[in-house]
């Protein structure tokens, strides 16, 4: 199976074949298999640096690689608790801030940002049950980094994006789709249209949504057997080796910023996200899959691609600029002019429970 990252304009993983993800079921509280990863070979003549993808299918159960040797337990507690923090104070902030969080890298974001190949969407819609022609609503489309793949299947969509120069990009990404349209505002202030949407969608931006508004918002905006479906691309992260390397950079130059977490902490997080979604009462889990990337990036795509994560827009210009200077350096000395990158792709699809009709308040 070959499979191809595309940057800029689609920003997609193409692949020739279809993917056998791994369908967990929690739900069905069925005991999960411990799996071996299974390799996939890849090639990409793009170039994101001289970017590559290659997909290893997994399980939340399945055992990293040998060669993928994580932290110590004690050393990644404290590092998602730190990192934990630190998101929650990002993600508070009020939404005129939230507006602006990503205007002066959206460019970037575009361009480094992993995207969601159709092969993936196409499963989720085959397991969503949504009808070519389905009306779905996009939470935060950013510059249409997934809003492209869905749209090429002929659905029609609203897709909010609260972000000004990100919403202008996922205009200009859009344009061959006619039956996409980009709204400029966020999810909380985006006036409401009860039980029209046959999917409510979010790549990578539920988070930044308010618990007080968006599970209840989002089930009233879904039709009566609708489907919630949340999209996860981790940070892109570079070997335990080079991660290694890097660690003291951050200590010396930015010590708030929690430098890689491990696939283990990422599920973790995703975990307990998703249930945060189904104890609200609104939704009931269907389907949890997920698969480890890696892409090849150029050394410089990689800073750019660290400017666009919230710790690093967090940090003031010079800081981030001795940060970024020391981490070039140090991966050129040992990746070279390339590095290759790891992350974790997941997709939650929950269902809208029937008794959510009749919530009130």
């Amino acid at each position: 199976m070959k499979l191809t990252f595309t940057p800029g304009r689609n920003n997609k993983f193409n692949s020739s074949k279809q993917n056998n993800f791994i369908n967990p079921l929690a739900s069905l509280n069925i005991k999960k298999p411990t799996l071996r990863l299974r390799s996939v070979q890849a090639t990409n003549n793009q170039h994101f640096g001289s970017a590559q993808c290659r997909q290893q299918i997994t399980n939340t159960s399945a055992p990293l690689s040998a060669g993928n040797k994580q932290p110590t337990l004690r050393l990644r507690s404290v590092q998602a608790t730190n990192n934990q923090q630190q998101m929650k104070n990002i993600y508070s902030k009020d939404i005129e801030e939230k507006k602006i969080w990503y205007s002066s890298v959206a460019h970037a974001y575009h361009k480094t940002r992993p995207g969601y190949s159709k092969k993936l969407i196409q499963r989720i819609l085959s397991l969503a049950q949504l009808p070519q022609n389905a009306k779905v609503l996009e939470i935060g489309c950013g510059p249409g980094t997934a809003t492209t793949t869905f749209a090429s299947f002929g659905l029609s969509m609203v897709c909010l994006e609260p972000c000004l120069e990100s919403c202008q990009l996922a205009r200009e990404n859009c344009q061959p789709y006619p039956n996409v349209e980009i709204i400029n505002t966020t999810f909380e202030e985006w006036p409401l249209e009860k039980n029209k949407f046959a999917a409510v969608i979010a790549a990578t931006s539920f988070h930044w949504v308010s618990p007080e508004t968006v599970y209840k918002k989002a089930a009233q905006a879904l039709q009566e057997n609708g489907s919630l479906i949340l999209l996860w691309n981790t940070p892109p992260q570079p070997n335990f080796q080079v991660c290694q390397s890097l660690n003291q950079l951050y200590q010396t130059y930015a010590p708030s910023v929690t430098p890689h977490q491990d696939i283990p902490t990422h599920q973790e997080n995703l975990s307990k996200l998703k249930q945060k979604v189904i104890d609200s009462g609104y939704f009931h889990e269907l389907v949890l899959e997920q698969s480890i990337c890696s892409a090849t990036y150029s050394i410089d795509d990689y800073l750019t691609f660290l400017t666009t994560l919230s710790p690093y827009i967090m940090l003031e210009q010079h800081q981030r600029d001795a940060l970024l200077a020391a981490i070039g350096e140090t991966l050129e000395e040992n990746c070279g002019n390339t590095m290759e990158t790891s992350y974790l792709s997941v997709f939650q699809i929950m269902g809208k429970r029937q008794e959510a009709r009749d919530k009130k308040g």
